[in-house]
This record gives structure tokens, C-alpha cells and sequence, in this order.
């Protein structure tokens, strides 16, 4: 089933879902359409943009989208990636290696709206090492991709390396819905 999503200026992403059959990856969950509805009030860019700035070493134009580089973790459809990369960001996205043909072909099927962005998508297995040639991180997004136990560990890890990069102090914001009591 395709979704059409708003983005910035009025325009709209096509969102193809394979449903369960690919995994979680393969749904655009609540959180994702509410943060990726978020990306467009200009109070909350504003506030990520100030926060992010308040992190890094100031640089000349380091105030727009377009000097961040954003990470996000558990991408699955790639709705919130591709929605800060047509705000400016370079985005990385990524999800386990099945989520990413489902990723290929949702930045495929936008790609006329993504033309003028930096935007990629790579494999990134939490607990393994980061992919190294994304860095430095100024924003780190996560949205519905905590939802058993068993990955809290592994995401601890991922974290860890992330941030133990030299220089890493990325801001992190997290959308997620309260689905498991042991989460």
C-alpha cells in the first residue's frame, strides 16, 4: 500500500509499504508520520537547528540544515530521512539489510523530490561499528525502532560508539510509542 505524505513546501512523498512481509521495516509507524509531520512546523526546526548549533563548533552559515549531517537509525520506509534532507540535511539512513531494497525503492520512487539532496541509504547492524565515512553526526533520529528487549543492549552499544567518535555530540531526537512495558 503507497502512502502519500506531505513535506515541506506543499509537496508530497510517495511512501511505498511491503507491510510485515519485510519485517517492521517495512510500515511507516505512527511515530514516523508524526515526527515527519513535526519537520514541518517551523517552531521545532527552529529549536533543532538552535540546538544543534549550541553542540557544534560554530562555523560561517553552520545555522541552516544544510551544514547538518543527520543519522538516522531504523529508517525502515525512510520517511523521516528524506524528510530532513528536503530540509537541507545530508542524510544518512539506515536499517538492517532487509529494510534497505524496500529504502532503495522508496528513494527511487522520490528521487524527482530528492534531486537536490544529499541523501543515502546504508546497511548499519546496531552493535557492529558504525559506517565511519558518514561522520561527523550533528543529529542522530530514531523513531518506533525500540520495540523488543532484546535490541535495548545492542542500541546501547551503537550509541556508544557513535558518540565516543572524537568530537561526536550529536543531538538525538527520539520519537517512540510505548508498546512493550519491558522496553
Amino acid at each position: 500500500m503507497d502512502l502519500l505524505i506531505e513535506t515541506v513546501d506543499g509537496y508530497s512523498l510517495t511512501l511505498s509499504q511491503t507491510g510485515l512481509s519485510s519485517g517492521i521495516g517495512g510500515v511507516a509507524w505512527d511515530c514516523g508520520l508524526v515526527l515527519s509531520r513535526l519537520l514541518l512546523v517551523p517552531e521545532f526546526t527552529d529549536r533543532i537547528r538552535a540546538a544543534v548549533m549550541a553542540r557544534a563548533v560554530p562555523q560561517p552559515g553552520s545555522e541552516s540544515f544544510s551544514s547538518m549531517t543527520a543519522l538516522e537509525l531504523g529508517s525502515g520506509t525512510g520517511l523521516v530521512g528524506m524528510q530532513l534532507a528536503m530540509l537541507g540535511c545530508k542524510s544518512i539512513l539506515t536499517d538492517l539489510p532487509g529494510v534497505i531494497p524496500q529504502l532503495a525503492v522508496n528513494l527511487a520512487q522520490n528521487a524527482h523530490m530528492l534531486d537536490n539532496c544529499s541523501v543515502v541509504a546504508d546497511v548499519y547492524v546496531w552493535g557492529q561499528p558504525p559506517p565511519l565515512h558518514h561522520f561527523p553526526v550533528h543529529l542522530l533520529v530514531m523513531s518506533d525502532c525500540l520495540y523488543q528487549f532484546e535490541y535495548v543492549e545492542l542500541l546501547s552499544d551503537s550509541l556508544r560508539d557513535i558518540f565516543c567518535k572524537e568530537g561526536q555530540s550529536p543531538l538525538i531526537l527520539h520519537a517512540y510509542e510505548d508498546r512493550n512495558p519491558d522496553v
